[in-house]
C-alpha cells in the first residue's frame, strides 16, 4: 500500500495545526512521526486515516484519493489504533 500525502494544512478552532504538509510512504518502509507536544503529529495521522475530513490537500492511498473511498473500503486499505480507548 502507498499513502502520498500532498500539501495537507489543517486549522481547527481558528489555530492553524498542519501547514503545506508532504510525505510518500511505500510498502516496507519505516517511518517515526517525532516532535514536541502539540506539533501535530497525532493530527496529521487522524487526517491520513480520515478522522478529520475539513483539510486542504489530498490524500491519496494505492492511487485512490482517500476521500473517494466508502467507510467500508478504506477498513480494508488501512488500520486505526487510537492512543485512548473509551469503553461505553
Amino acid at each position: 500500500m502507498m499513502y502520498k500525502v500532498s500539501d495537507i494544512s489543517l486549522s481547527l478552532q481558528g489555530k492553524r495545526i498542519l501547514r503545506d504538509i508532504n510525505l510518500i510512504l511505500r510498502p516496507g518502509m519505516f517511518v517515526s512521526v517525532v516532535g514536541p507536544n502539540g506539533a501535530g503529529k497525532s493530527s496529521l495521522l487522524k487526517v491520513m486515516a480520515q478522522e478529520y475530513t475539513s483539510y486542504n490537500g489530498s490524500v491519496i492511498i494505492n492511487r485512490k484519493a482517500s476521500k473517494a473511498y466508502s467507510p467500508k473500503e478504506l477498513s480494508h486499505v488501512r488500520a486505526v489504533l487510537s492512543q485512548q480507548a473509551s469503553v461505553q
